[in-house]
């Protein structure tokens, strides 16, 4: 444990109100007609409604008091378009508050939906905007009450969303404390519904987060107490997870661990990791969670001679031999232990398809645009970053 002698200054911000637990999305007309009397309820394309979720969600928001205008077109990985006409369907309803009912895709794009109902215009304007406190500042942004159906993104108490410019194939953040949803809804039972790959898809997203936060530059002793959770709870119970998806204590424990990997990363931010797997996934259409696998041992290993000491932690917790490692060895060994882990978990730990020269220059470019990369804690220079783009194109 870190000495108290030699805590950094800490800065913690967290205005979500946040309820955890089975059945807790009986609570959504109360805390809904809290925030505002008619809601746009922003979903997918057809799982929750397949599921029976939308539709449960609707009768208690309207037994409550709340009118409610559903917004059913949010694809994976949200695109600006699809924010724009989100924003102009709340906004010719006159609704006053947001409601994402999904995965972080949807809730991405609640947060950007808030943005723009109030105002004419594009979430593009905010993305673009050279000072976020001054436009945000003469703009009203309308509540957003967050509800997780995966365990993964930890979008529902961060103050970050993530959009998609199809005709740049390129994914941009946006990022401001006015993001943060006014209240989060994390119900377990909502996930059981997950296929295996979406569980895994999911579930090493969120294992990037912690990982990534914790050893973030910007880490600080109460962020890492929320990352170290959230890395021990992922270790134990993903695998199972995916494994059986009627486990419903392994579900449990993911979402948990998804909000705590949020909490870590609203506070620390991630990493080089990150900034990669944005960057590939807006110019290859590459789900963002599978992305974030192929990345993560190798961020590992770009960082473990500035931070020794954490990542031997972080690789421990997946060390599953009754056999004791060193320490040395375990450093040596993160990549190899994360892809294992990222392989059992069912997904790619390389992408087997043509790239050239120019493809990777220009993905490695735009990763140094992203946030993400200056909270790295090594010093990464442009051949460092191809080099581990050049990796995750073949075997190792």
């Amino acid at each position: 444990m870190e000495s108290l002698a030699n805590l950094k200054n800490i800065r913690f911000y967290l205005p979500t109100r946040v309820i955890f637990g089975e059945e807790t999305v009986n609570e959504i007309g109360q805390e809904a007609i809290r925030l505002g009397k008619k809601a746009l309820l922003v979903t997918g394309r057809e799982s929750m409604r397949k599921l029976g979720i939308t539709s449960r969600v609707e009768g208690l928001l309207i037994d409550s008091g709340v009118k409610v205008v559903i917004y059913e077109k949010v694809e994976p990985e949200p695109s600006i378009q699809t924010v724009n006409e989100g924003g102009m369907l709340a906004r010719s309803e006159n609704c006053d508050l947001i409601i994402g009912l999904g995965g972080g895709s949807v809730l991405d794009a609640s947060k950007g939906i808030a943005v723009i109902t109030t105002q004419e215009g594009s979430i593009t304007e905010a993305i673009e905007s050279k000072d976020k406190n001054q436009f945000f500042a003469k703009r009203k942004i309308l509540p957003v009450l967050a509800i997780p159906t995966t365990s993964g993104t930890g979008s529902e108490v961060t103050p970050f969303a993530l959009f998609t410019d199809k005709k740049e194939r390129r994914k941009k953040p946006l990022g401001h404390p006015v993001l943060y949803p006014k209240c989060a809804i994390i119900d377990p039972d909502l996930m059981m519904g997950m296929s295996p790959k979406l569980a895994a898809i999911t579930g090493i997203d969120a294992l990037g987060h912690a990982v990534e936060a914790y050893i973030s530059r910007n880490a600080n002793f109460l962020s890492d107490m929320f990352a170290k959770e959230a890395i021990h709870l992922i270790s134990e119970n993903l695998l199972r997870a995916i494994r059986d998806r009627g486990d419903r204590e392994a579900q449990k424990n993911m979402a948990l661990a998804s909000t705590l990997a949020g909490i870590a990363n609203a506070q620390a931010g991630t990493v080089a990791g990150h900034a990669m797997a944005v960057a590939l996934g807006g110019y290859l259409g590459i789900s963002h969670g599978i992305a974030v696998g192929l990345f993560l041992p190798f961020v590992l290993d770009l960082n473990k001679s500035v931070c020794p000491d954490k990542i031997a932690q972080v690789t421990k917790m997946f060390i599953k031999d009754t056999q004791e490692i060193s320490i040395n060895e375990r450093i040596k060994k993160c990549v190899e232990i994360f892809q294992t882990f990222v392989r059992d978990s069912g997904l790619p730990t390389h992408l087997e398809m043509k790239i050239d020269e120019d493809q990777i220059m220009r993905i490695a470019k735009d990763a140094f645009t992203k946030p993400a990369m200056s909270y790295n804690p090594a010093e990464l220079k442009l051949s460092d970053v191809v080099a581990v783009i050049k990796n995750v194109f073949s075997k190792t």
